[in-house]
């Protein structure tokens, strides 16, 4: 009997559970088949096949899996345009049988398609031809957006790049290529050039968008004329951006010379000096911004809070990016003992919740321990119990930061002496 008894009960489990996956929103990726196999079945159902590469431990991927890949309206345009696969680029000891089954469909794709960044979409014609690729973590909106791409040849990115050598003068077809040649992570540099050859202008409001897409290094033909046009820029983008792009380029370029060791705790003089006479206008900012990266890196944290006390003095009050001032208040949080410095903190960190990020946890858990740690330990709990009613699914770390509030205990590691 027992054994008919557990027969049944499968009868009855298995209907639901393909009911379910039936019927459960977001994408349905294809679980159990090799890679040929599904090849056979896109061309038999003629169908395109997307395929998300992946590794376990890419935060970015895990992301898409979990918030966006699971949206209904996601999975409306997804299952009824694509056969969708999910190749696991990494290995672990968790992974199970089915992950395992598969290692060599995904090391071929891999190693066929030369994956480096992740996540990355991939996206194949019925036949089984690459046509279309992008990369990254984006909203649910964008990420269908970029994917319509893949089913027309118009926009594919691979299709486009077989057409370039037919028009190298055509400026539509150009900011399409280079476009999709940004978004797949592939260098775009030659469309780029070939399109402002095209344009009287680089200086209108389309075309700066351009700029600052590409202004990849210092080497590229829109740093350049970002660096000779600065005024030109912000009146189109607003004032101080040229500023801010042309610091953040420099800091990319330089921060290996600037600190060639781990060991030092100031910037190497004769590359300072290199970029104070070709930059003199972003020369400071770019080499402050550079040590504060550097010291928090290498959790220096005494020279740290010498360092972001002076560049916040100087350059703090023009930093638009709430994640920025989050990121530097939570440091100054967690790593030094300096009161001042730490009411300095709690003013970056109330400037972060402000806008489309007031009601950020994650910000507000850093305002609360901030706020604790200054001993305001009343008004801490009540925005720390905000940011618990405000947190998705994981709510534990916000949990026990009000337990050890409530217990008078630290919620900050010991300093460094």
């Amino acid at each position: 009997m027992k054994s008919i008894k557990i027969f049944v009960l499968l009868l009855l489990i298995i209907p639901f559970t393909l009911l379910a996956q039936k019927n459960s929103n977001g994408i349905h990726f294809i679980h159990g088949k090799h890679w040929k196999s599904i090849l056979s079945q896109a061309k038999k159902e003629n169908k395109f096949i997307f395929v998300d590469c992946y590794t376990t431990w890419c935060g970015p991927c895990r992301n898409m899996a979990k918030n966006i890949f699971t949206q209904e309206k996601v999975g409306n345009f997804f299952n009824k345009s694509f056969l969708s696969f999910k190749a696991q680029i990494d290995s672990t000891s968790e992974d199970n049988a089915e992950i395992k089954l598969l290692y060599a469909d995904f090391s071929y794709i891999n190693n066929t398609y030369k994956i480096s960044v992740y996540p990355t979409y991939l996206f194949f014609n019925p036949n089984g031809e690459l046509v279309h690729k992008f990369v990254g973590s984006m909203s649910a909106d964008d990420f269908i957006k970029q994917s319509k791409n893949a089913l027309s040849p118009t926009t594919q990115y691979y299709s486009l790049l077989k057409q370039y050598s037919q028009h190298t003068t055509d400026s539509s077809f150009l900011k399409k290529l280079m476009i999709a040649a940004s978004e797949a992570n592939e260098n775009a540099t030659t469309y780029f050039d070939a399109y402002v050859k095209t344009q009287p202008t680089m200086f209108t409001k389309e075309n700066v968008t351009f700029l600052t897409m590409f202004t990849e290094d210092m080497n590229s033909a829109a740093f350049k004329m970002i660096v000779n046009n600065q005024k030109e820029y912000d009146k189109l983008e607003g004032e101080g951006k040229a500023n801010d792009l042309i610091v953040k380029i420099l800091v990319n370029s330089y921060y290996q010379n600037l600190f060639p060791k781990e060991q030092v705790t100031n910037a190497d003089k004769s590359t300072a000096d290199k970029i104070m006479a070709s930059y003199p206008q972003q020369a400071d900012e770019a080499i402050a911004l550079a040590t504060v990266l550097f010291l928090k890196s290498t959790q220096k944290w005494s020279y740290f809070a010498l360092a972001i006390r002076d560049y916040m003095e100087k350059y703090g009050a023009k930093i638009n990016s709430h994640e920025q001032l989050n990121d530097y208040a939570w440091a100054v949080f967690e790593n030094c003992d300096n009161i001042k410095l730490l009411n300095e903190a709690l003013k970056w960190s109330k400037r972060s919740l402000s806008g489309n990020d007031s009601d950020e946890p994650m910000f507000i858990d850093t305002y609360a321990n901030l706020l604790y740690r200054l001993g305001n330990k009343k008004e801490a709990l009540q925005w720390e119990r905000k940011a618990l009613t405000l947190a998705g699914e994981d709510k534990s770390s916000y949990e026990e930061t009000i337990s050890k509030m409530e217990k008078n205990e630290k919620t900050w590691k010991e300093v460094a002496k």
